[in-house]
């Protein structure tokens, strides 16, 4: 499955893109797809990594020595892939012996199902491009690889590689013969035959005979009864559901009334306490707006005088105090 690039460049499809006028990344596309796919190679699925910017992990396949085309087709892609897709844009799933950080060699970031690590024969079912996030390699595991055996001979790597490839084309060609067979086997003339052929007067009648057979009259009065026992069941849980509302509000208004008994008094202290602190701070901010000045009113305030009783045997008015006093010298 080794596909030079004269052959790529030679395909169907790749010349039906020139003469198309498709735009650039769909030839990007194209080119990476008929490099790659169906691509049988032995790998070493060696570890799982976290990719940051997929936010998952990724299954980690290294391409083996013993391969030599399938690197620098790898490395062909990949440049391509780089030279139209910038790398912070889209994770092209592949890496190269300079991408620091990664296994050496190339290998592919894939996901695999569920396979324990070791070597495997691996053949590129498809590549796939995710809009603006990935590109997508798709691996099938076809059998293990026996590596105390070793797999360093060149030639018998290449004829179980020709080996593989004659199993993997033998099975596309039967799963499409499998359809082809399946389709034609569908006979569309037959099948108008057959929905011509309904006697529909049959069919009527065989429902009325069904029919005569569901109604017959223990069907009937089993149906009646069940309906009669259902309305009886119906209009009894009804009332029960109406006694057990009436007697439920009941309870609740005697609980609320009780409730309200317990707290009126409380609620009337809290409002006599709010009451109270409001007109004080009335109070207060009344004398602070008036000031310490007394009123007018009460500057020419004289308490009442009492009159001293007059003196015994003395008739007549009495006397100021000072002519009383001046009396008692001149004696």
């Amino acid at each position: 499955m080794n596909r030079p690039l004269n052959v790529i460049a030679n395909s169907p499809e790749y010349r039906s893109a020139k003469l198309l006028n498709i735009s650039e990344e769909q030839q990007v596309q194209i080119f990476a797809k008929q490099m790659l796919a169906k691509r049988i190679f032995v790998g070493h699925y060696q570890e799982r990594r976290y990719v940051g910017a997929l936010n998952s992990y990724r299954d980690i396949v290294c391409v083996t020595e013993s391969e030599n085309d399938l690197p620098r087709d790898l490395n062909i892609v990949k440049k391509r892939i780089e030279q139209f897709y910038p790398s912070d844009v889209i994770w092209t799933g592949i890496t190269g012996p300079e991408m620091v950080g990664a296994p050496a060699g190339y290998s592919l970031w894939v996901k695999l199902n569920n396979i324990p690590f070791g070597h495997y024969w691996f053949q590129i079912r498809e590549v796939k491009f995710i809009e603006n996030l990935e590109i997508c390699v798709r691996l099938k595991c076809l059998r293990s690889v026996d590596v105390d055996g070793g797999f360093g001979n060149r030639a018998s790597t290449n004829s179980e590689k020709q080996t593989l490839n004659l199993d993997s084309q033998q099975d596309e060609t039967q799963e499409k013969e499998d359809s082809i067979k399946i389709i034609s086997s569908f006979d569309f003339q037959k099948l108008l035959v057959s929905v011509k052929d309904i006697n529909y007067h049959d069919t009527l009648n065989h429902w009325i005979s069904a029919l005569s057979l569901l109604f017959t009259f223990h069907n009937m009065r089993q149906m009646l009864s069940f309906l009669v026992i259902l309305v009886i069941s119906a209009v009894t849980g009804f009332f029960k559901f109406v006694a057990f509302l009436g007697d439920f509000s009941i309870r609740l208004m005697r609980e609320i009334s009780v409730f309200v008994n317990a707290c009126t008094p409380i609620v009337l202290g809290i409002i006599d306490f709010f009451s109270k602190c409001v007109g004080g701070l009335f109070i207060l901010i009344t004398l602070l707006w008036r000031g310490s000045t007394p009123n007018n009113a009460f500057q020419n305030f004289r308490p009442p005088q009492r009159a001293l009783p007059a003196p015994a045997g003395r008739v007549g008015p009495v006397p100021p105090p000072m002519y009383r006093q001046n009396r008692r010298y001149a004696q």
